[in-house]
């Protein structure tokens, strides 16, 4: 699956119809395709566990939805426009768009540490005195660790996260002034 999870690896490969007749990337397309098969598989089981869910005797209406697909689910039963064809497409951007973003913000993080050794050390030292060593961190301290957050916005605001945007198309023809 690694073939399937790189933004670059889809854009590049699928954007050139004709490249699929090169030796070389003919095997590689085939590579991204079953990626991209197995993750829309992966999510239509999910739509369909979900559907199962909402059906049952104890699902409550009122409390809020656990997660996207089942909000999703619920503004569908409102609006024919909500298909599962868009539902899956969103869900595909945001597998893509999460993957790349927590990467790229990875590497950065650490090559900037590597150079900014006095930034580390004041991370360390407000980890030390939050935290500790006894116990892992938390969501719950996210506002207590300010210079963690801000060095995380920093990082996010610096960086490339996503250097190529992901191809979309229309599901119908969109009429734009007197162009189709």
């Amino acid at each position: 699956m690694q073939m399937g999870t790189q933004p670059s690896s889809l854009i590049g490969l699928l954007f050139f119809k004709t490249v699929r007749y090169l030796p070389y990337f003919n095997k590689k397309i085939d590579m991204v395709l079953n990626d991209y098969k197995f993750l829309t598989d992966y999510c239509k089981e999910q739509i369909v566990k979900h559907r199962n869910e909402m059906k049952g005797s104890d699902y409550d209406k009122e409390s809020p939805p656990k997660d996207y697909v089942e909000a999703y689910l619920r503004e569908s039963e409102k609006s024919p426009s909500f298909t599962d064809i868009q539902l899956i497409n969103s869900l595909f951007d945001l597998w893509i768009a999460g993957q790349e973003t927590t990467a790229n913000t990875l590497i950065f993080s650490v090559l900037y540490l590597l150079h900014n050794p006095e930034i580390q050390n004041k991370l360390h030292k407000e980890l030390d005195v939050i935290i500790g060593s006894d116990r892992r961190i938390n969501l719950s301290d996210k506002n207590s660790l300010i210079y963690v957050n801000a060095f995380i916005n920093e990082v996010q605001r610096s960086v490339n996260l996503l250097p190529q945007n992901l191809l979309h198309k229309t599901l119908k023809d969109v009429k734009v002034g007197k162009y189709i």
